[in-house]
């Protein structure tokens, strides 16, 4: 289950705690948590915090700028982000989400670069 905040239209599990509580009330393996950095902070909420508490439930990882942006001025969170998920020990991947740009490969290796630096620690097992 995604948080995805009402910045993108959403009015269903605005937040990582309500996606949280929501798969903690289900309690199935099918049902986890999957955490994206953008929808994590235009939801008002911090990112360390959502995958230190959400750590047990947690299955997939977004490395996303608000509004799918591209990584040319990264939020302050993908550093907390990563050095969280290793602190965890996070065992899945992290996947990039952006927008298509005018210039992808640029915009691509931009982002690479980021999410390599920030999430060097995190390795999927």
């Amino acid at each position: 289950m995604e948080p995805v905040p009402d910045a993108y239209g959403s009015d269903f599990l605005l937040t990582w705690q309500e996606a949280l509580a929501l798969v903690r009330q289900v309690d199935h393996p099918a049902v986890r948590l999957h955490l994206d950095t953008a929808c994590v902070a235009l939801g008002g909420g911090d990112i360390a915090q959502a995958v230190a508490e959400g750590a047990k439930e947690l299955t997939h990882f977004h490395a996303a700028q608000p509004k799918l942006t591209d990584f040319s001025a990264p939020i302050e969170g993908h550093v907390r982000a990563g050095e969280m998920l290793v602190q965890v020990n996070y065992q899945g991947w992290v996947a990039i989400e952006m927008l298509e740009q005018t210039d992808w490969r640029s915009a691509l290796r931009g982002a690479v670069a980021v999410v390599s630096d920030a999430y060097s620690g995190v390795a999927a097992r």
